[in-house]
């Protein structure tokens, strides 16, 4: 088989021209797609999802109990009033003195009223510690808030990503898919024209269905993370399908700080837990001694066609529960197992926390290795696609060695793109876990967006 000069320049360039330039109409952002930023994304999530709505919920029922228990510190004030009839006549005012001058009115239809305060001096700390333990509920209640917005926040970076990372895989497949259509015609009009061989068709036809059923996979792995993203950030399938997400190049892969100020919320939440624990224990301990109670009041004697008689009323009362049944004995003894099982719950979490900084960590440096490793693959890969086009032009490479330098390139390329992806989202979860991930942190480090 003889070949020309020029035949050989025009079939070998064209696909590899050809495949150069698809792969980068591939992977260009469409210039009538609605951008999408990460941090649009997750604004939309926080301010739909459901999980964190209940959380703020319980943030705000909590909120309400303190305030509650708080009013505790005052004295309560109560107001009763009443009529009453009666088959025969009743005393209508109080009787002072026994005195027959001074005899008291009767009547049928009585109507009493009284104003009365109470104010609780001495509890021996029950009242301080309910308002503790609704004061550390409360602020627990703040730290689970700020546990289920990062908690959401990582599963739209993690869902955005996927995005991100299917649609590179996609495209790889859609850009191999145009190469190897191309060299299919080339080998084709090379062999109607006599300078190809038969075979040169059939290989470049088998490479084309083996990319086309790998592209239904890849296809299908795009549709499902886009539909995911949807229901996550709480919009339509397809607002997520013809947004154009940007690429894993914007994200920003910074090293890792760690800013002292802040801590995990899972801990804070554990902690404030064990607080709240605490402070019922110390309710419970309470009712083992006497309990004094300060009154006041104004009573409202009279009938309805009587002038009312007011007369004031103070006193102090001393009140003493003696004996239960060994119920309190009990309620003491569960409280102080409560306080146990809260702080190992929070020794358990900090474990576990560090456990995951550490994780995140390890994470991150084998990420960013395989970002190292990969760009530099990228540039072999393009290095060699370009030799192997130059050999075959010349004569002296072969069809399949092209082939494969360009399919190894496609696939390096979104392995690249999946490697970015995947050492932003360990820098996510070491954010999450130093208690670092809020919207503000994504919008730094995602390009500002």
């Amino acid at each position: 088989m003889n070949r020309t000069p020029g035949a050989r320049l025009d079939t070998a360039r064209t696909p590899f021209l050809t495949a150069m330039l698809g792969g980068w109409l591939m992977w260009a952002p469409s210039a009538h797609a609605q951008s999408l930023p990460l941090a649009a994304a997750v604004d939309s999530a926080l301010a739909t999802h459901p999980a964190l709505a209940r959380a703020q919920a319980y943030e705000l029922s909590a909120a309400e109990v303190a305030s509650g228990a708080r009013g505790r510190r005052w004295p309560s004030v109560s107001l009763r009033s009443g009529l009453t009839h009666f088959k025969e006549p009743m005393l209508a005012t109080p009787i002072h003195a026994f005195d027959s001058n001074l005899l008291p009115d009767f009547n049928e239809t009585l109507w009493q009223s009284q104003l009365l305060a109470n104010y609780t001096l001495l509890d021996w700390g029950s009242r301080s510690g309910t308002i503790g333990a609704a004061d550390a509920q409360q602020r627990a209640a703040q730290a689970a808030t700020r546990a289920t917005r990062a908690e959401v926040i990582e599963r739209v970076s993690e869902a955005y990503l996927t995005v991100v990372s299917a649609r590179a895989v996609d495209e790889a497949s859609a850009a191999r898919i145009a190469a190897l259509e191309e060299e299919r015609d080339r080998a084709q009009r090379g062999l109607d024209a006599g300078t190809a061989a038969e075979v040169e068709v059939l290989r470049a036809s088998v490479a084309l269905q083996d990319a086309e059923a790998q592209r239904t996979t890849t296809a299908g792995a795009v549709v499902l993370a886009e539909r995911t993203l949807a229901r996550v950030i709480g919009t339509s399938h397809e607002r997520v399908a013809t947004a154009d997400l940007g690429s894993a190049d914007l994200l920003r892969l910074d090293a890792p700080t760690v800013d002292a100020g802040l801590s995990n919320p899972m801990v804070a939440q554990a902690r404030e837990r064990t607080e709240a624990a605490r402070a019922w224990s110390a309710v419970e301990s309470g009712p083992r001694w006497p309990r004094l109670d300060l009154s006041a009041g104004i009573n409202q004697f009279g009938a309805l066609d009587l002038a009312p008689i007011f007369e004031w009323q103070a006193g102090v009362t001393l009140s003493w529960d003696i004996f239960f049944g060994g119920a309190r004995s009990a309620a003491i003894r569960r409280s102080e197992a409560d306080v146990r099982a809260a702080e190992s719950d929070l020794a358990a979490i900090e474990l576990e926390v560090a456990t995951a900084v550490d994780a995140a960590r390890t994470s991150i440096a084998a990420a960013d290795a395989r970002v190292v490793a990969l760009d530099a693959s990228v540039a072999q890969w393009d290095e060699l696609v370009r030799i192997e086009a130059l050999a075959l032009e010349a004569g002296a490479g072969t069809q399949r060695d092209l082939l494969d330098a360009e399919a190894g390139l496609y696939q390096a390329r979104a392995g690249l793109v999946e490697a970015r992806a995947e050492a932003f989202m360990a820098r996510v979860r070491l954010a999450s876990a130093e208690g670092r991930l809020d919207l503000h942190w994504i919008m730094q480090m995602s390009g500002g967006s």
